[in-house]
């Protein structure tokens, strides 16, 4: 938001002293980045969702690795050890 209200403030610095196709230019390029940077929320949405499931894929398989009968055997009491 502070990036826009910067950008706001210079397209208006830009219209009070007349310069109407730089001020033009900066709005058009602003606008441009943000068709951009929307074009991207879907794609970044899935890919957050994807994370998601493989972190609780993660937090299944170590539950049932924690659960396990050689899971003592294995780590013992190795405080070391991040579970």
């Amino acid at each position: 938001m502070a990036k826009f209200s910067q950008e706001y403030a210079e397209v208006l610095a830009l219209v009070k002293v007349h310069k109407y196709k730089e001020a033009d230019d900066k709005l058009k390029a602003h606008i441009a980045e943000e068709h951009t940077l929307n074009a991207y929320i879907p794609t970044l949405v899935r890919e957050l969702h994807q994370l998601q499931g493989l972190v609780s894929l993660m937090q299944n398989h170590l539950e049932s690795w924690q659960q396990s009968p050689g899971f003592q055997e294995e780590v013992g009491t190795d405080r070391n050890f991040i579970a």
